[in-house]
């Protein structure tokens, strides 16, 4: 997905032996904002028979450090995944020059 000026929210769908099953871009929008909902997420994890899934979007600004919006969705991510059964196996911030933040190994 790389570093863009564009807003951007892709998934990673997995398999119960952690073998990705699909790859997909749910939303592209603005500077600063690319709506989606858990809907939609739930939506490509039931439809692939996927176990477990990925979210990751980029920072136009090139900053990854995650926003209280970024910590926002985690919470409630984590909350219906739980709910559902379904494995939320990170969330992950791409930012300029190979910067990254990872929820699971929360790095830059």
């Amino acid at each position: 997905m790389g570093f863009s000026s564009q807003f951007k929210q892709a998934f990673l769908f997995f398999n119960s032996r952690m073998k990705m099953n699909c790859f997909e871009i749910l939303s592209i929008g603005g500077i600063d904002l690319a709506l989606i909902s858990n809907r939609d997420i739930f939506k490509g994890v039931l439809l692939t028979n996927s176990t477990g899934y990925i979210l990751i979007h980029n920072h136009p600004s090139g900053d990854p450090s995650p926003s209280d919006d970024d910590f926002a969705i985690i919470k409630e991510l984590k909350k219906q995944s739980k709910i559902m059964k379904i494995n939320f196996i990170n969330f992950v911030i791409i930012g300029d020059n190979d910067k990254f933040w990872s929820w699971k190994f929360k790095k830059k």
